[in-house]
C-alpha cells in the first residue's frame, strides 16, 4: 500500500472483512489509504514476491506496445523480490486521460501475468491480487475472477452470496459488496468504496472500488496469469497489486518422523 498523490483525495467510505483462510488474521476494519490495498504480513519474506500497479497505466499491457512495469517492487516497510517481466493491463479497452484502462461499449479484461520462482512440486503457493476499478459503468464479473498457473487450468473464486444489483436509496447508487457465485477455491475481501465526483453521467458519486482475491494453490510454477472481466461497459481499471509467496511443504518421511518424535516425548512425560 503506497501513498500516490493522484489518489491522496479519496475517503473510505466502508470496509467489509468477507475473507477467510488467511484474512483471519485481518482486523474486523482495516485502516485504508489511496490505493485501499492491504499489504500481507509475509511480503518480503523468503520466497516471496510483490509488484504494484498504482495511479492508472501509460498502456493497455497487452498489445503491440509493450507490456506495462510494476510502479513499485518494494516499499519502505519491506523488501521483496521483484519479478521482471510482469505485466498489467486488459486486452480490452484504451488510456483515459486520468490514466484508466476503459472502454464505453466493450468489457474490459483486467489482467496480471506475474513471473514466479518456479520452485516445483514441494511447495504450496498463496497468490493475494488486489484490484482497483473507477465505476463509470459496471463493476467485476466475480464469476470471471480466475488465477491461472503455467501449464494448468483456471482456479476460480469459492461459492458465495448470489450477485445482487445496484439499486437507488433516494440519495445516491448502492452498490453490492458480496456476489460471487462461482465455484474454485479462491476467497474475496472487499476493500471498499472511495468517493469521486461522476459529472455528468447521471448516477450522482463515482467510485474506484477495491478487491482482494487470495488463493493458496499446490506447488510452484514459473507464472501465474489472473484475469477478471466487467459486468458490463464503461469500467475503468486503475491499478492493481500481486504478492505471492511459496511455502515449502514437508516431505511424507518428514512428517513421519515428526509422529515418532511427538509420541517418544509424550512417553517420556508420562
Amino acid at each position: 500500500m503506497h501513498m500516490h498523490p493522484m489518489n491522496l483525495s479519496h475517503r473510505l467510505l466502508a470496509v467489509t472483512v468477507g475473507g477467510v483462510l488467511s484474512f483471519a488474521s485481518l482486523s474486523a476494519h482495516a485502516t485504508l489509504y489511496t490505493d485501499g490495498y492491504i499489504d500481507p504480513a509475509w511480503q518480503g519474506e523468503a520466497n516471496s514476491t510483490y509488484q504494484e500497479w498504482i495511479g492508472g497505466f501509460t498502456k493497455t499491457g497487452f498489445t503491440a506496445a509493450g507490456p506495462n512495469a510494476p510502479s513499485y517492487v518494494s516499499n519502505s516497510a519491506y523488501t521483496a523480490t521483484p519479478t521482471p517481466n510482469a505485466n498489467a493491463g486488459s486486452p480490452v479497452g484504451f488510456i483515459t486521460s486520468t490514466n484508466g484502462i476503459y472502454h464505453f461499449s466493450a468489457k474490459i479484461q483486467p489482467t496480471v501475468v506475474v513471473p514466479n520462482l518456479n520452485l516445483g512440486s514441494g511447495y504450496n503457493t498463496t497468490i493475494r491480487w488486489q484490484v482497483s476499478l473507477d465505476r463509470i459503468g459496471e463493476w467485476l464479473d466475480m464469476n470471471t475472477v480466475t488465477i491461472t498457473p503455467a501449464g494448468g487450468s483456471p482456479v476460480g473464486l469459492a461459492s458465495g452470496i448470489a450477485f445482487t444489483d445496484k439499486y437507488y436509496d433516494g440519495a445516491e447508487w448502492v452498490y453490492p459488496t458480496a456476489y460471487t457465485t462461482s465455484t474454485g477455491t479462491g476467497t474475496y475481501q472487499d476493500l471498499g468504496l472511495f468517493e469521486g465526483i461522476a459529472a455528468g453521467y447521471g448516477e450522482g458519486p463515482d467510485y474506484t472500488k477495491g478487491y482482494l482475491f487470495e488463493w493458496v494453490l499446490p506447488g510452484n510454477v514459473e507464472s501465474y496469469t489472473l484475469q477478471a472481466l466487467a459486468r458490463g461497459t464503461s469500467a475503468s481499471f486503475k491499478g492493481t497489486q500481486v504478492d505471492t509467496i511459496a511455502i515449502s511443504v514437508p516431505e511424507p518421511a518428514s512428517l513421519g518422523m515428526l509422529a515418532i518424535s511427538a509420541i517418544t516425548l509424550l512417553r517420556r512425560r508420562r
